[in-house]
């Protein structure tokens, strides 16, 4: 079986990669953060490299890996992408609590769903905790909010009293309560 041109692409990225983390190692300081960052470098290497070597035996390319392991090369070689990288998680790590209220609201509401609107038969959005909890987040995000309300709404009229107060909590309260704490700790990394 020959291989693909997406495949032969794939190996050269990979031949050229390993050239510059071989000689980032050989002529570059040897430092041991230096020596680690090219272990884990050769590691992904080795990582994408026998990837594609099963991936050529068996006849399919499994291109979300190829692409993942050449994103973390990306960001583990160019040093501006790592820094925002690093910020980024420190900004995650210093709003986790907000996180963590905000999943604990979605939640609640969902299995409040899942207990009041399980028994809809026009709409099952509601049919299980788990499509409760995706719809709460849908509805929280405001992607899919009136087209989960109407079959309830017809339902019930008094459904949308439900449907209101997420609205209200969610969007104009956690929301903006969750931006203003990312905004404060993105604030404080950069000062």
């Amino acid at each position: 079986m020959q291989p693909t041109y997406a495949g032969l692409l794939y190996m050269f990225s990979y031949a050229i990669l390993s050239f510059f983390i071989i000689t980032r190692l050989f002529i570059k300081t040897r430092t041991k953060s230096a020596i680690a960052r090219t272990v884990i470098l050769l590691s992904f290497l080795l990582a994408g490299a026998i990837d594609f070597t099963y991936s050529s035996f068996v006849g399919s390319y499994d291109l979300e890996t190829i692409v993942f392991i050449n994103v973390l090369f990306l960001l583990s070689y160019i040093r501006n992408l790592r820094e925002v990288w690093i910020q980024i998680a420190k900004v995650v790590y210093g709003s986790a609590t907000m996180f963590i209220i905000v999943l604990c609201f979605l939640i609640f509401y969902s299995l409040l769903g899942y207990a009041l609107f399980s028994s809809n038969k026009l709409d099952e959005s509601f049919g299980d905790p788990f499509s409760a909890l995706y719809t709460s987040f849908g509805m929280y995000t405001e992607a899919n909010y009136p087209d989960v309300e109407i079959p309830y709404f017809i339902a019930n009229r008094s459904a949308a009293i439900y449907f209101w107060i997420f609205l209200c909590i969610s969007v104009f309260l956690l929301a903006n309560l969750l931006l203003a704490v990312i905004f404060n700790n993105y604030t404080r990394i950069l000062n």
